[in-house]
């Protein structure tokens, strides 16, 4: 197949079409509006290695000879949706910020909130959704990430484990003897309180 490796053209050359075709085309970073139009354009013409980025996303894609592999992004904006075991908490006006993005073909992200007195923590244990599902390796009580829990009125920091719990698409929070956190867990949130969550892991 021609555009395997590289090839060094002299004057005089001629150009063929597959030639055009394997060293430009299939190794070039096309531009795509997003990934139903990438889909559709490519469809008969994808090879091993093709890279394309999508514009509505600021995704940029790797096809691996099975699908379209997320190497690399902009940051987006993030934040997870919070629910309880029985009754759902609310994050309510408390101060909060997240981000994440593709890299290295892993997705990373970041956030943050300080409770405040509009914040409600729910009964049971607390779930979170990530900001893209995990892959299925990552599906089932697997490890996403790590958790900071600071309790402002005993200044302390309290260390935590992200894991997904029975699904791709969220994570519940717990120490090594798999005890998820809770309204009353580590200790009894209330305002000022701040929950940092810092996720790595494989996409779907």
């Amino acid at each position: 197949m021609a555009g395997l490796g590289f090839k060094d053209f002299a004057n005089g050359n001629v150009l063929t079409g597959d030639e055009l075709d394997g060293y430009l085309m299939q190794q070039s970073v096309m531009r795509f509006a997003n990934a139903a139009a990438r889909d559709n354009a490519l469809t008969a013409v994808k090879a091993d290695g093709m890279l394309a980025y999508t514009t509505a996303d600021t995704v940029l894609a790797q096809y691996d000879g099975n699908g379209w592999v997320p190497l690399e992004s902009q940051w987006q904006t993030w934040t997870p949706s919070w629910t309880g075991g029985t009754t759902s908490p609310s994050f309510g006006s408390a101060p909060r910020t997240g981000h994440w993005r593709y890299a290295g073909g892993m997705v990373v992200g970041y956030f943050k909130v300080t409770m405040n007195a509009s914040t409600t923590y729910g009964n049971g244990a607390w779930l979170l959704s990530l900001p893209v599902n995990a892959h299925a390796d990552w599906a089932f009580t697997a490890p996403v990430g790590q958790v900071s829990c600071f309790d402002a009125s005993a200044s302390a920091l309290m260390q935590r484990d992200a894991w997904t719990v029975g699904s791709p698409s969220s994570f519940g929070i717990g120490d090594q003897s798999g005890t998820r956190i809770a309204a009353a867990l580590p200790f009894t949130w209330t305002t000022n309180d701040i929950l940092t969550v810092s996720v790595r892991y494989r996409p779907a």
